[in-house]
């Protein structure tokens, strides 16, 4: 979990908290990489805030200060984050132990309360849907329905599984979102949680017109990065290829075009990012690559989130409970191919979880050519050449005009602003229309929120 930390001039701050953090500070001073940074991968890995008056704490932190001489001492062991050593052992022992695990950990999270689980019927919340009916305590698989088109799929493979599961589901209808879904959100976080998750205020400020605070909210988040491969196949990372690939799995830009908008060189995002590997304590490139989605990905900006959430309800994810992750980190990398493992754990789990599709997909997940067509999308996902393809090709995501438009509205607004202009002396909102520049909802997003965050000063 991210936690932030400013010392400045006999003022100390420990806390999960960044906008108190950041609102007890009025002369802090916007960084251009770190907002480079955050509009390139949608968070700031390392540093977590655009100041470098507020850093995150690395893990494992012991810190000791003096307020007589206004002195602190930090020191960490980031080697304690996470353990990539691998199970040797009998597969299908471990698989039953991954079972157990994942059960009491969700036994755990829940705890005396009742539980709402949202819903979308993808591998992870269909995961935590089994385990939920296994520790037979009372819960309600929730989804929703709005003006996204792929939301009504979601719901009707959700309502295929609640069916199969023989679980309470019910279905929320929620109106498009407004400016007032944003700035919600964004107070909330101050932007460390882009625009693009506002349905997730939607959905919870529906729930808590349906449902009181006796609840636990659970979600799936974690499953995709614990359980799925996250590494390549056919590539061979090194010092020399890293960037490239980590880039073109996590930018939502391409890395010269946020250089350009900043005016800052494309060498520094380079080097700053370089830099962050190698602080890693694991030799092998791979291995860092690993750490630096579980930790900054995975870790910093997923339970950013989490923090979004449980200003709701208390917000819990199985996949993160501390005994289930490390069993998970050991699973062999190449039981994790082609998502091999994680089929055969939710095989385990409850053979049903298999008899309905993903949605947007029509093969039944226990199917042999659903395996076989698995094996084909990771296969031609880790050649090399959609690493350089990956900035020509566009794939627009279907949503709301209304929300599209108003997103493009308040951008052309903020372009205006002084303080985005100083900061970001070659960003004009008409170049996009007339360079024939499209971005999509998620790019978007996460420009409206760089902005958002520069007008506001951060």
């Amino acid at each position: 979990m991210p936690v932030y930390l400013f010392h400045q001039k006999g003022t100390f701050i420990i806390s999960r908290e960044y906008p108190l953090v950041k609102n007890l500070n009025k002369e802090l001073i916007p960084d251009r990489l770190l907002l480079a940074l955050y509009l390139l991968l949608k968070y700031i890995p390392g540093q977590g805030t655009p100041y470098k008056e507020i850093d995150t704490l690395p893990n494992s932190s012991i810190g000791v200060y003096y307020p007589e001489s206004d002195s602190l001492t930090v020191i960490s062991d980031t080697s304690r984050r996470m353990n990539f050593e691998s199970f040797h052992g009998d597969r299908k022992k471990f698989l039953a132990s991954l079972k157990d695990c994942f059960v009491s950990a969700t036994d755990e999270c829940l705890g005396e309360r009742k539980g709402l689980l949202a819903f979308s019927g993808g591998h992870d919340s269909r995961c935590v849907a089994a385990a939920l009916k296994l520790i037979q305590k009372p819960f309600i698989a929730v989804s929703f329905v709005n003006d996204d088109p792929g939301s009504k799929n979601d719901k009707e493979r959700a309502a295929q599984l609640a069916e199969i599961l023989n679980i309470e589901h019910k279905v929320l209808t929620l109106l498009p979102e407004d400016e007032i879904h944003y700035q919600d959100l964004y107070t909330l976080k101050n932007g460390l949680n882009f625009m693009y998750v506002v349905f997730m205020i939607n959905f919870l400020q529906e729930l808590r017109t349906e449902f009181d605070d006796n609840y636990v909210f659970f979600t799936g988040d974690g499953g995709d990065r614990i359980m799925q491969p996250l590494f390549p196949l056919h590539l061979k990372l090194n010092e020399d290829n890293i960037l490239p690939y980590l880039l073109s799995k996590q930018a939502l830009f391409d890395k010269d075009y946020v250089a350009h908008l900043f005016g800052i060189n494309s060498t520094d995002i380079d080097s700053y990012l370089i830099n962050l590997l190698n602080s890693y304590p694991v030799p092998v490139w791979t291995n860092k690559y690993l750490f630096f989605v579980l930790a900054e990905n995975a870790g910093k900006w997923s339970f950013e989130g989490e923090d979004r959430n449980r200003y709701y309800y208390p917000s819990k994810t199985p996949f993160y409970n501390l005994d289930f992750y490390k069993l998970a980190l050991s699973i062999p990398l190449n039981w994790k191919n082609y998502g091999v493992c994680y089929w055969e754990f939710m095989k385990v789990l409850n053979p049903a979880l298999l008899k309905v599709p993903i949605a947007g997909n029509k093969l039944r997940l226990d199917t042999w050519n659903y395996l076989l067509l698995k094996k084909c999308k990771y296969f031609l996902s880790n050649f090399s050449y959609p690493i350089k393809l990956k900035k020509y090709i566009v794939r627009p995501q279907p949503t709301s005009p209304s929300i599209f438009n108003f997103i493009q509205q308040k951008i052309e607004i903020l372009s205006k602003n002084d303080r985005i202009r100083e900061l970001m002396p070659h960003f004009n909102s008409n170049d996009l229309k007339a360079k024939n520049i499209y971005l999509n909802k998620m790019q978007l997003s996460n420009l409206y929120t760089v902005l958002t965050m520069i007008a506001e000063q951060c």
